[in-house]
């Protein structure tokens, strides 16, 4: 995970490039442990969003998903209830759902491989409903007297006597 801080430390450097020096620090790190007998198949990188950025040097990081990926291995995505989405959002951690949510479809889509989230259930299911959406996945088989997923329901059927 790139970070130029102690953990739970708040600094923020002076980055000039803040992608070339996450791009430049996990390519370093990744050869650190193929140094010390990691196979690469067996590394993940972060990119450490909030970690020692800023939220618009966590944001440039993110949008250049690209330049992380063509590192050639899987990239976890820790974008849940992060601060820059508080900045976004003018929204505490525990009011992030609906931001998190939306990063996490993103970062899914720009191609992430793991992404960890606080909200799984949520997450889930907007990642389910883009496949859908996307045409990648169909709608499945559904039971049409299933009266839990309607907002209108079914009225009760009357007996004559």
């Amino acid at each position: 995970m790139h970070t130029r801080a102690a953990p739970k430390e708040a600094r923020f450097p002076d980055y000039e490039d803040v992608v070339g020096d996450v791009v430049g620090f996990l390519e370093d790190a990744m050869a650190r442990a193929q140094a010390q007998g990691c196979r690469p198949e067996q590394l993940v990188l972060d990119p450490g969003p909030d970690f020692a950025k800023r939220p618009g040097e966590s944001v440039l990081v993110l949008r250049a998903f690209d330049r992380l990926a063509a590192l050639d291995r899987p990239v976890l995505a820790a974008v849940s209830r992060k601060y820059f989405l508080g900045a976004v959002t003018g929204r505490p951690p525990d009011q992030r759902l609906g931001a998190s949510v939306a990063a996490a479809v993103w970062a899914a889509r720009a191609g992430a491989a793991i992404l960890r989230v606080h909200d799984v259930a949520e997450v889930a299911d907007a990642l389910a409903v883009t496949r859908v959406l996307d045409g990648l996945d169909e709608v499945g088989e559904v039971d049409p007297d299933d009266d839990r997923l309607k907002w209108i329901r079914s009225a009760p059927s009357s007996r004559s006597g």
